[in-house]
């Protein structure tokens, strides 16, 4: 018996395609990277020679277009995906994006039709998805095990950026980015609220940015003009009502962490990329304690990146179905949905309603 083997072209040749996409996949026994795109030639011949990928493309379009590629990843600039994606699907071809899913709402419903249309696997780099931790702290909230939740809080971690030397890049310029923390991490966040506690319906925003500008490589300057620190506060169509926090302009905070508070007590856990899976529970005003997870000790650098790309190739390769682990291109536009209407509030210091549909 033949096995199948997928065989996977990755357009983008920056950090996080190296650090996952790339890596990731490859630890799959039925997946073949066959081929690594970006504008910048040198980086992806680069990427190409350390990780053994045979063939290097600078145009998007020409890597979807070759017989061989069988699905696409998309590890661009954010104003890459609306095009790329679109080609993909016209191509018959699964696409896994990162997130945020695009620039605008508009942009992002236009990927979701094509998405739906194409009939093809499409998923979102929504990695908390893949914490066990995660998983029991929101079964244990739908059993009603600390009651009627009526407050949901994530607090960011933080990434020190404005430290001296740090060099501007697409994530510093809205006309690339849509957003900043608020897309890029933000995004995440909002994706885990919407798991645990239901649909966002309305939010009240505040998104800074430091005036500065950074130096490029090619060291010339640039002013950044995507949020610096985003503080939102938001409601659910359940009636929960809650608040996130993250910052690129704060000392450095390992993890971020979620927690909601009910009727008889709290649930807790870290958002980690799989290196801080564990999940907590106070009763009756008790000190927080851990709860043991089915999976045992989970804890492992990285893990959440290798389940999210292993899900995805199972999925193309029909191994695996689609389930509530898997962020597809639909939760990527309820997601860009609350960035757009967070990036309003912020802008005309009101609360928000979300757009529906």
């Amino acid at each position: 018996m033949t096995i199948p083997t997928l065989n996977v072209g990755v357009i983008g040749a920056g950090s996080w395609a190296n650090l996952c996409h790339i890596p990731c996949l490859q630890a799959h026994p039925q997946v073949h990277v066959a081929a690594i795109c970006s504008r910048n030639r040198e980086r992806a011949l680069q990427a190409a020679r350390e990780s053994g990928i045979p063939n290097v493309f600078t145009d998007y379009r020409e890597l979807i277009a070759c017989g061989e590629i069988d699905a696409v990843t998309v590890a661009a600039p954010n104003r890459a995906h609306l095009p790329i994606a679109l080609e993909a699907f016209r191509a018959g071809k699964p696409v896994f994006c990162e997130k945020p899913l695009a620039l605008s709402r508009a942009d992002a419903a236009r990927m979701e039709q094509a998405a739906r249309l194409s009939g093809k696997h499409h998923q979102v780099a929504f990695l908390f998805r893949y914490l066990h931790g995660l998983r029991m702290l929101r079964e244990m909230a739908a059993s009603g095990e600390i009651g009627r939740i009526f407050y949901v809080r994530v607090e960011g971690g933080a990434s020190g950026e404005l430290m001296p030397g740090v060099p501007f890049g697409w994530r510093h310029d809205r006309e690339e980015a849509g957003a900043g923390m608020l897309a890029d991490v933000g995004s995440h966040y909002i994706d885990t609220i919407r798991v645990v506690a239901g649909e966002i319906t309305a939010c009240c925003a505040q998104a800074v940015t430091f005036p500065r500008s950074l130096e490029a490589a090619d060291r010339s300057l640039h002013p950044v003009t995507t949020d610096d620190i985003a503080s939102v506060l938001f409601e659910t169509e359940g009636g929960v009502r809650g608040q996130f926090f993250t910052g690129r302009a704060c000392p450095q905070r390992r993890y971020a962490e979620i927690e909601l508070y009910g009727e008889r007590g709290g649930l807790r856990c870290p958002l980690s990329r799989g290196e801080a899976d564990r999940m907590e529970i106070s009763l009756r005003g008790e000190p927080y304690r851990a709860v043991s997870l089915p999976e045992g000790q989970a804890e492992e650098p990285g893990r959440c990146m290798k389940a999210m790309m292993r899900r995805f190739a199972d999925c193309c390769l029909g191994q695996a179905a689609k389930d509530d682990q898997d962020a597809d291109f639909t939760d990527g536009l309820r997601a860009q949905t609350a960035i757009e209407a967070a990036l309003r509030s912020a802008e005309e210091r009101h609360w928000v309603a979300m757009e529906s549909g």
